[in-house]
């Protein structure tokens, strides 16, 4: 039976409109991730290899009589090393100690193709991070609980319906080091799915003295592993980012830019809590056809971020951004895009509700952005805004309209500003004058 956890007390303070999307794109959208390769093929017949924490002090065969004991990380990471691909892994519900990727100093065990990993549900089976891997400057380590590595992409696997513990705390007390990444989930091929997965624990915190290390983690992320893939199929439904240890983040990703220019799939449904600078809730690295939908963002920097790599054809819709500190959407790059029926709510002193970006030394640059319907909420007595300009600098061919925008925010020096400027009313429906 699958058991899935229902989230307390994510607050949300409205509802998103329901303007229905009459574009071009989200046709071609709908068609493309429709037109993605199944799961498995009917002619396939993967194995199928059964988990669980005995006491009973036998090692199992694997089946669902006689399922695999998995009594501590050297025996469950031994079992997963040695099951073939195209198999489907049952974790029964307990908690499971693993090392993780296997690097350097660490065994563990890498995502095979074809895997399809289901626990009981979130409330019931856990998969715990117990180790990492040292960097050369041995004051610091990273590791992710689920890859697929980086030598061979992977194609058509699935994680489902678990908690993944990326064990910061634990880990940090045991090994004795602090700078510490650690992430949950990390996909890299095509038709990739992660659901109904929460991450907890997860840190950003990886550093050395000469600063050639990333601290950023990208807790749950899927993407093309290459310029050579089809980047298709991906998937990131249900999940949950919480419990984040501290450090630098993005929680949920869909990243890369594939053969075709820009990976395509769905964000849709997921919950993030965040606190701290330098953390960020969403995002589709240099994609092209990416649906971000009906996520829910707490208390992240950024709730959607976009800073890196070009990308098209992206629809963000339907999110609630809420208890935003800093900037509820960075759009730094992508073109031809939608964000619509979106609902921000600031902040703090100086938060934005959508900042953007033409193309500078930082930027990739966006371009064409349509931004309506949405709405903007002010919640702190600080100088926040609701739209900004990087360097004042306006993205070219962006239309702003039909959007709800709390009075009490400012505009930023918007220059020459959006090519178009229509029906934008406060929240009570009154008119706002072109800034």
């Amino acid at each position: 039976m699958i058991v899935l956890e229902l989230l307390p007390a994510w607050r949300v303070r409205g509802k998103p409109m329901t303007t229905p999307m009459k574009t071009l794109r989200i046709c071609t959208l709908v068609t493309m991730l429709w037109s993605a390769p199944a799961l498995f093929s009917a002619d396939e017949a993967p194995g199928e290899f059964w988990f669980a924490k005995r006491t009973d002090g036998q090692p199992g065969t694997g089946t669902l009589q006689d399922p695999y004991n998995a009594r501590n990380s050297d025996t469950f990471d031994g079992w997963m090393r040695k099951i073939p691909e195209r198999s489907v892994i049952h974790l029964l519900p307990g908690e499971y100690e693993t090392q993780g990727f296997s690097r350097g100093n660490v065994p563990g065990f890498v995502v095979k193709n074809g895997w399809r990993i289901k626990g009981a549900g979130t409330g019931n089976t856990t998969l715990k991070l117990v180790a990492v891997a040292t960097d050369r400057t041995v004051s610091s380590g990273w590791n992710a609980v689920l890859f697929s590595g980086w030598g061979k992409p992977v194609s058509q696997v699935s994680i489902e319906d678990l908690t993944v513990d990326c064990n910061y705390q634990g880990i940090s007390k045991v090994s004795g080091l602090t700078n510490l990444s650690t992430q949950a989930v990390f996909l890299l091929g095509d038709n990739l799915r992660v659901e109904r997965v929460k991450a907890i624990r997860a840190a950003g915190l990886r550093y050395d003295q000469g600063g050639k290390l990333n601290p950023e983690t990208f807790v749950i992320t899927v993407g093309p592993h290459g310029d050579t893939e089809q980047p298709w199929g991906y998937r990131i439904h249900d999940c949950e980012v919480s419990e984040f240890a501290g450090g630098f983040c993005t929680a949920i990703a869909i990243a890369g830019a594939g053969s075709r220019g820009g990976a395509t799939g769905v964000i849709s449904g997921n919950r993030v809590r965040l606190s701290e600078p330098g953390q960020f809730a969403y995002s589709g690295y240099a994609s092209a056809g990416i649906l971000i939908e009906n996520n829910v963002a707490i208390g992240a920097h950024r709730g959607l971020n976009w800073d890196t790599g070009q990308g098209r054809n992206l629809v963000v819709r339907g999110n609630f951004f809420l208890e935003q500190p800093a900037i509820g959407a960075m759009l730094g790059g992508a073109e031809d895009s939608v964000f619509e029926n979106n609902i921000i709510e600031l902040t703090g002193s100086n938060s934005v509700g959508i900042k953007m970006s033409a193309k500078n030394s930082v930027f990739p640059g966006a371009s064409g952005w349509i931004i309506r319907n949405n709405v903007i909420r002010n919640l702190s007595k600080g100088k926040n805004f609701a739209v900004q300009f990087v360097n004042e600098v306006p993205p070219p061919g962006s239309v702003f309209e039909y959007n709800r925008v709390d009075p009490s925010l400012k505009f930023g020096d918007l220059g020459k500003g959006f090519e178009s400027w229509a029906n934008n009313t406060d929240l009570e429906g009154r008119a706002l004058r072109k800034p």
